[in-house]
């Protein structure tokens, strides 16, 4: 998408969806040096993951709670002031079809130049989850971790006169 800035420079916004399997275990700075040298060191690159965590969710516990407690026990941490959320998928709602007493949660990170880690998916302190919510870790089941997508942004900016000659 390209969009003319008030200075009269030219914004390009690229779109780039990675599939998570080949980028599973490179490291986060790793992929915008990789970015970076291909779209230029003045390029802004913003990349947005999304896991799929996955468990039952135990009778008189409500989806926002486990949300809220999911968030805590997550490595890496996640938090609004790092640029991640977690939020319940209701049933139907994403193109996997699990069993349906299983309960899934969607955790979506925005992954800036600052950013570390391993792309892959998260860990979750199943122990820690359940003593949190007041519950026995048994009653949780399986706890499953994937990365759903990850996609980077790519934002250029040129003089809207480059590549013509005078």
């Amino acid at each position: 998408r390209r969009r003319r800035r008030a200075d009269g420079a030219v914004a390009t916004t690229t779109t780039i969806t990675v599939e998570p399997s080949v980028v599973a275990n490179i490291r986060i700075e790793a992929l915008f040096t990789a970015f970076a040298s291909l779209a230029g060191a003045a390029a802004d690159i913003l990349l947005t993951k999304m896991d799929l965590i996955s468990f039952n969710l135990p009778s008189g516990v409500t989806t926002t709670e486990a949300a809220e407690k999911l968030a805590l026990k997550l490595t890496p941490p996640c938090n609004a002031s790092a640029g991640c959320t977690v939020a319940y998928q209701p049933p139907g709602s994403s193109g996997r079809r699990l069993q349906a007493t299983v309960d899934r949660f969607l955790v979506t990170r925005q992954l800036g130049a600052a950013s570390t880690g391993s792309l892959g998916a998260p860990t979750v302190d199943t122990s820690g989850l359940a003593t949190s919510l007041g519950v026995s870790a048994s009653l949780l089941g399986t706890v499953e971790a994937s990365v759903l997508s990850i996609a980077a942004v790519v934002t250029t900016v040129g003089n809207a006169n480059a590549g013509q000659t005078a």
